[in-house]
């Protein structure tokens, strides 16, 4: 749901009133406004959903009541911005967008085998817990492509499923909007009608209750601290806005006043010399027209029509001295004009900067250094630019649940906690950008060599950036590590930290130190590796009831009879090893043909736009844009289609000829991974389209079996003829 347009400050009266009834009006406009674009968008477009707004009676009393708790904390100087406050929380994205892409509860997963891992929690206190078939487990949860060194991502898929699934067993899983259900937030928990007595509810609760109450409140804590300083950005940055809005609308209104002024002087010389010359005798019929005094026009408006009202024309006609304090009194107008014009201008542009000053800290969580310094004074660069203490990502996903779960106000401040978790899972390793198995090294005959290597680097430190890049694609060495290898580092880097006075005892030291820490650090956690696999043995089988004992005789058999079990035991798990090999071998020959056939495609897709862009070439000398049948444009497009990539006034022509479901990504916005789950058809326009963005588009698409089309024209009356016939075609 996009933001309203154009939308201003309240005026200076009216926001620093601080009655909770007031608020409450301005939130159920917000949410009428919300519920009427929601319902434009669903006459669109059939696949939309009111579920995506998570306004549902009980989530929407829930939201308000956490919105005005929080106006009722803010301190006075905030509560004049509370206008600003509540379009943030209200005219927000629900969760679903960040649940499904983020992957926050495969985060919150991890995190909580971690700390059980830390505790030495017993795996048989685990296990029952969780389900025991893997087809239990929806797709959505095995989606994401990571490999962990600790835990056998069908494990963590099966923790991440009793998260998920908190409450089935209470009520039917709630829709989310895009195909989903509702992991965070959800219209039981908003009613605190999630306390059940049922299995569902009471393996998530003996789950959270194997990890000490102590390393839950601090989780609870970091995230509270997290929020603050995130608030404090927001608010610093729409106060230092506001102040700049005032101080235009103060200037225009001088302005305006002063005009009004030299208005009514001349108004008031034209009727004084009327009198005279009528007095004297002189006065000669005027054109009715001329004699008409224009009003002065709207505050916005250009003050230029003044110079041809019956005033001007009257009094730069007349003679005897008045012609020059006239004159003077024009020049001075001409000079406020000139002032109106450029303080319209700088208005305008104080808007476009709010708009995208709450666009920008709501869907990434923070500001780069040149928007900051480019739009903001000197005072608030630190502030604004202060970054959230994230020490640890996972945890701060875990700790989103953990608020839900306690009842806490924050979720349910959508606008403001999106916002935090936005660069929160932006420091996740799958964060910014997804692995593709195709371009692993792992693959490729030889590694290039690296001689530098750091010393302990901070892995979830977000500063690294290839020259030439948006700031926003700052990464940690432990994305940059997933980008490459699809792995997560471990979370815990200092395991062996101890071991480097014994390195040193052989002459092992600094760089290369640091290499056989690391060496160790990892393959000690991969040999380490929990697999759900071999939980089956923790499962509580049912007791026997009346075991009788064996005789002595019948024990030895037994023991005998054990004996050559376990033999033959053994005996088949090695034979199970060598085929495991076998096909581990045989799976990754499959993948590397795989790879070498998506290298074929990849050639043969540049093949076709280097043909293109020739195309391109050679039609724009000598075609024209062919006619527009009225009959049949504007064409309701029946099938999901995204269309990514195209210039500007392309985009702008080809709009207006189509409707229904689809949807226009422009060559420089970001990838999102769901549109294209989500599609019916994928087209691409590859002259204007970024090689990063091309084959991000065509490797999701074909992993997900989606048709990818070409456009084969520049031409956007020819580029619709191309979506309409693909379209009809069934």
């Amino acid at each position: 749901m996009k933001r309203k347009k154009n939308h201003k400050f309240s005026a200076s009266e009216d926001v620093v009133c601080s009655d909770s009834k007031i608020w409450m009006k301005q939130i159920q406009a917000e949410i009428q406004h919300i519920r009427h674009a929601n319902a434009i968008i669903i006459k669109k477009n059939s696949s939309a959903s009111s579920e995506l707004l998570d306004l549902t009676p009980a989530m929407e009393k829930r939201r308000i009541a956490a919105l005005l708790s929080s106006l009722e904390n803010l301190d006075e100087q905030r509560k004049q911005h509370a206008d600003a406050w509540i379009t943030l929380n209200i005219f927000s994205d629900s969760y679903a967008p960040m649940q499904c892409g983020g992957h926050v509860l495969t985060a919150a997963a991890i995190w909580i085998l971690d700390k059980l891992t830390a505790c030495n929690t017993p795996l048989e206190k685990i296990v029952p817990l969780l389900p025991e078939k893997e087809t239990l487990l929806p797709e959505t949860l095995l989606e994401l492509d990571f490999w962990d060194s600790q835990y056998d991502k069908e494990l963590i898929a099966k923790v991440e499923y009793v998260l998920t699934c908190r409450n089935q067993d209470i009520a039917p899983l709630e829709n989310n909007g895009i195909g989903g259900v509702r992991g965070i937030t959800s219209s039981l928990a908003a009613e605190r009608k999630d306390i059940a007595d049922v299995p569902s509810r009471k393996n998530f609760e003996t789950l959270l209750s194997l990890l000490p109450q102590q390393v839950k409140e601090e989780a609870a804590r970091r995230f509270e601290n997290c929020y603050q300083v995130w608030t404090n950005r927001f608010f610093s940055g729409i106060i230092c806005l506001q102040e700049q809005y005032l101080e235009k609308i103060e200037e225009l209104d001088r302005i305006h006043r002063e005009t009004q002024e030299i208005h009514d002087k001349l108004e008031e010389k034209e009727k004084n010399m009327t009198a005279f010359m009528k007095s004297s005798g002189n006065l000669q019929k005027k054109n009715v027209t001329l004699m008409h005094v224009v009003q002065p026009k709207e505050e916005n408006a250009s003050l230029s029509p003044l110079f041809h009202s019956a005033v001007s024309s009257f009094l730069l006609n007349s003679k005897d001295g008045l012609y020059w304090e006239t004159n003077n009194l024009f020049l001075r107008f001409s000079e406020l004009s000139r002032q109106h014009d450029k303080a319209e201008k700088e208005f305008q542009e104080i808007m476009k900067k709010r708009e995208q000053f709450m666009a920008i800290l709501t869907h990434y969580g923070y500001f780069t250094e040149k928007f900051v310094k480019e739009n903001f004074p000197e005072e608030l660069h630190e502030s604004l630019l202060k970054p959230l203490p994230i020490t640890d990502p996972y945890e701060m996903c875990f700790a989103l649940l953990y608020l839900v779960e306690t009842g806490s106000e924050i979720p349910w401040l959508y606008g403001s906690c999106i916002g935090t978790m936005a660069q929160v899972t932006a420091s996740l390793p799958w964060g910014l950008s997804d692995y593709c198995e195709q371009e692993d090294p792992y693959w490729k005959e030889s590694l290039p060599v690296s001689t530098k290597i750091p010393d302990f680097p901070d892995w979830y430190a977000r500063n690294y950036i290839q020259k030439g890049q948006d700031e926003y694609y700052t990464k940690s060495l432990a994305q940059i590590v997933y980008e490459t290898t699809g792995c997560l580092m471990p979370r815990n880097l200092h395991r062996y930290d101890a071991e480097l006075k014994n390195l040193g005892k052989y002459g092992i030291r600094q760089n290369k130190a640091v290499a056989v820490l690391y060496c160790m650090l990892t393959l000690g956690y991969s040999r380490r590796q929990i697999l759900s696999d071999n939980l089956q043995k923790f499962i509580p089988a049912e007791k026997e009831q009346n075991q009788e004992h064996l005789p002595v005789e019948e024990t030895k058999n037994w023991n005998t009879q054990k004996a050559e079990l376990e033999k033959e035991i053994q005996q088949l798990r090695s034979a199970l090893y060598q085929a495991e090999k076998s096909v581990e071998n045989a799976k990754k020959k499959l993948e590397q043909q795989k790879a070498e056939a998506e290298a074929e495609h990849r050639e043969l897709a540049d093949l076709r736009e280097i043909v293109f862009n020739q195309e391109v070439m050679d039609c724009s000398k000598n075609e024209t844009e062919t006619a527009i049948d009225n009959k049949i444009y504007p064409y309701t497009v029946q099938k999901n289609t995204v269309i990514f990539g195209g210039h500007e006034t392309w985009m702008k022509s080809i709009k207006p000829l189509l409707k229904g479901n689809i949807k226009f990504i422009a060559k420089e916005v970001k990838v999102d991974v769901s549109l294209i789950r989500y599609a019916d058809v994928i087209w691409i326009q590859t002259n204007a389209i970024s090689h990063a963005s091309y084959y991000v588009v065509v490797t999701k698409a074909r992993k997900l079996g989606k048709p990818i089309r070409y456009f084969t024209n520049a031409s956007a009356t020819k580029c619709v003829e191309q979506i309409v016939e693909n379209d009809r075609k069934r």
